[in-house]
């Protein structure tokens, strides 16, 4: 059987990695398709297709966005013929979501035989994310730029990760029992950390990536309402250090930029590509930790041994109408608004 692994991030890869290091694909060729930047373990996989350009979108204006995306695609058309030994092989085709145009092709067009199986992306798996969510302008141009190189991109029926449609045999998610879609989800091997002894700081995970959904006008604003209330915690004036975890993609802030939102405390911008998850584990582990609705938080919280849990704060600002706070409340989390 070969096992074709598409991972758009670093979290995607880690958690394809996470399930054959703890054997749950059954043997055969791992093949890995990622983008420029992501770090993988080589000894895993039988063949990698590493793509020259990152599949992040950092870009702020329109035309930047739109010439990122058109790069992006052209590069996916590129992948798509270096998979052509695999179109009419018995296989299993692994990725997180549908309304990205490689993983939508992978999963319609590719190979009509292909088993799929949904690999849980972050808190998109555990709310109603369907094409009702998604720009009409964004998917008819990424429709348009997929056509001009070869791919067919289509609309999907049901939630966005496809776990709904009928050639999905499995799924692997931290929370199985929260899905969206229940059909077939299992449980994501989840590897336990032990901290004994928190650092009493404040680590921000950062969510720019929003701005491309809300405007980053509004995001902005809703920035500084958040960094407002985190102030009036009663923990803010115990900590001394506050540590900022940009996310890969969106607007780019500067290090002062949040530093004037905390004036009387130092900042520690966290400028690196490892996940928010592996810097929290590797180099910081603070007692408070807090975003916006970042999947980050669920995947720390679950990493956490049970009995020390209770010497952790999660805080939480959902922007706008969130389908989370459902999940957040049974964690425990608190609110800021």
């Amino acid at each position: 059987m070969k096992h074709i692994f598409f991972a758009l991030g670093q979290n995607h890869l880690n958690n394809f990695e996470t399930l054959l290091i703890n054997k749950v694909v059954e043997g055969g060729e791992y093949v890995l398709i990622c983008g420029a930047g992501i770090t993988y373990n080589a000894k895993l996989w039988s063949h990698t297709i590493v793509s020259k350009v990152s599949f992040n979108n950092n870009a702020v204006s329109k035309y930047k966005q739109l010439q990122t995306m058109y790069s992006k695609v052209k590069e996916y058309s590129v992948i798509v013929k270096k998979l052509n030994s695999y179109r009419n092989q018995p296989c299993r085709i692994y990725l997180a979501y549908i309304e990205d145009v490689l993983s939508n092709y992978l999963f319609f067009n590719f190979n009509k035989e292909a088993e799929i199986v949904v690999v849980e992306d972050g808190t998109l798996n555990y709310y109603n994310h369907t094409m009702s969510n998604i720009d009409g302008l964004k998917f008819k141009l990424k429709k348009l730029i997929a056509k001009l190189h070869g791919l067919r991109f289509q609309e999907y029926e049901g939630h966005s990760s496809g776990a709904a449609y009928s050639k999905v045999v499995e799924q692997y998610l931290t929370f199985p029992e929260e899905a969206y879609v229940s059909k077939n989800a299992k449980q994501l091997p989840i590897i336990k950390e032990t901290i004994e002894n928190p650092v009493p700081e404040l680590y921000i995970i950062g969510q720019e990536a929003f701005g491309a959904i809300v405007g980053n006008e509004y995001f902005l604003k809703e920035l500084a309402n958040y960094f407002s209330e985190l102030r009036k915690q009663d923990f803010y004036d115990t900590v001394s250090k506050i540590y900022y975890k940009p996310h890969r993609n969106g607007i780019r802030l500067s290090k002062e930029y949040i530093s004037d939102f905390f004036p009387e405390k130092e900042v520690v911008f966290l400028n690196t590509t490892k996940t928010s998850e592996e810097v929290y584990f590797e180099e910081i582990q603070c007692a408070y930790i807090s975003s916006f609705n970042s999947s980050t938080l669920i995947n720390i919280f679950s990493k956490l041994r049970k009995e020390e849990r209770d010497l952790f704060e999660f805080y939480i600002y959902p922007l706008r109408k969130d389908e989370l706070s459902p999940l957040f409340k049974k964690l425990n989390f608190k609110f800021l608004n």
